[in-house]
């Protein structure tokens, strides 16, 4: 490798701002075969095996990018290149190796216009080129989601010392990169290219995309452009429950907690609603408030659903039940006696519908109904 290495910037040395020469490519070639060969894979210490050859990618990107974009590739060239990188950066996803897998996908991004352009010589659109699209979309995609897994691990320490250099670098290399996708999406879905698979894919980019809003951490303190982008058409309830997950523990709560309330509500209006769905909304409210007022009233409007609805997950009404309760206790015990008295009713109400969904709550009613029965004189 170093004597390829060396033969490489001997061949480049007078050539920095030219089109690579065959014998340059050549030397690319023979050295990733050398590198991906399987008695080198493990052979010498230090750098793994996708560390060093995400370095020798950068290398042959740095000299395409020197061309301007007059460099072609050939064919067979470009899909090795692209082959070698999609699977090192696979292996090195399996190994936790985040960094050398994003320069592997962005590689791979990068690479497939040298040798796949979109139209043919006569300037017609390329038909060919559409797997050549998604192959893109696809590292583009995952380029984005090893980035910020790499934010994500540093995400405390960021949070106390502000964002350093090189993570705002980071994040804005994954936005560009999510940024390229999303057009390169649209593109694929206007040509009608396997509507449903590009679909999901822009789904995911969009999750992505909220996911570094809330890393960046510069959206207004109501998560406004957060909400604005759990509000995208195209998302699905499931997609709006996973975002607001995200906006609750990396982003803006208030948002998480309006694009619930919006989650369920429609939920609650579709003609077959998703009762595990509906359940792990309530929940996720429920415990994202930190208003007591507005928790109880979550409360009171979970016993309506839970008179409304024909099935409900058992586990779920029975943590209703017994956490409406416990804040009974809780408030009791604190002295704070009419609290305790209308947590006890929202018990008593929440267990008479919660019992359809789990018998085994009928004990725990009899207990709701003597601590009710025991709060009333002393509030009286």
């Amino acid at each position: 490798s170093l004597v390829l290495f060396e033969l490489h910037r001997l061949i480049s040395k007078d050539r920095e701002d030219g089109p690579l020469h065959d014998v340059e490519i050549l030397v690319f070639r023979l050295a990733v075969f050398h590198l991906t060969e399987p008695r080198n894979k493990d052979a010498g210490e230090g750098d793994s095996l996708a560390v060093r050859i995400g370095k020798l990618f950068q290398l042959l990107v740095d000299r395409l990018k020197q061309t301007k974009g007059m460099q072609p590739l050939s064919e067979t060239d470009g899909e090795y290149f692209t082959s070698v990188a999609w699977n090192t950066g696979l292996e090195a996803v399996k190994k936790g190796e985040k960094t050398p897998a994003a320069v592997c996908f962005s590689t791979c991004a990068f690479l497939i216009p040298f040798f796949f352009p979109d139209t043919t010589d006569e300037g017609h659109p390329n038909k060919s080129s559409l797997i050549h699209k998604v192959r893109k979309a696809s590292a583009l995609l995952l380029v984005g989601a090893c980035i910020l897994d790499l934010c994500k691990e540093q995400y405390p320490a960021m949070t106390r010392n502000g964002l350093p250099k090189n993570y705002q670098n980071l994040l804005h290399q994954a936005r560009g990169a999510l940024t390229k996708l999303l057009k390169l999406v649209d593109a694929l879905i206007a040509e009608e290219y396997e509507e449903e698979f590009v679909s999901r894919m822009r789904v995911s980019a969009l999750v992505l995309m909220h996911e570094l809003l809330c890393l960046e951490g510069n959206d207004s303190p109501d998560g406004m452009r957060q909400l604005q982008l759990m509000q995208t058409p195209c998302l699905s309830v499931k997609d709006i429950v996973l975002m607001a997950s995200i906006s609750a523990k990396l982003g803006s709560p208030k948002a998480s907690s309006r694009a619930l309330d919006i989650a369920l509500d429609t939920m609650l209006e579709a003609s077959c609603p998703d009762e595990d769905t509906i359940a792990a909304i309530v929940r996720n409210r429920i415990e994202l408030e930190d208003s007591e007022k507005v928790e109880e009233q979550l409360f009171k409007n979970a016993a309506t659903n839970l008179a409304l609805l024909s099935s409900y997950p058992a586990d779920e009404a029975a943590w209703l039940v017994t956490t409406s309760f416990n804040r009974g206790v809780a408030h009791y015990r604190m002295g704070r006696i009419e609290k305790a008295a209308e947590a006890f009713v929202i018990a008593q109400e929440l267990v008479c519908h919660g019992k359809k969904f789990d018998p085994t709550l009928v004990r725990l009613e009899s207990r709701i109904r003597e601590a009710r029965a025991a709060v009333e004189p002393a509030q009286a």
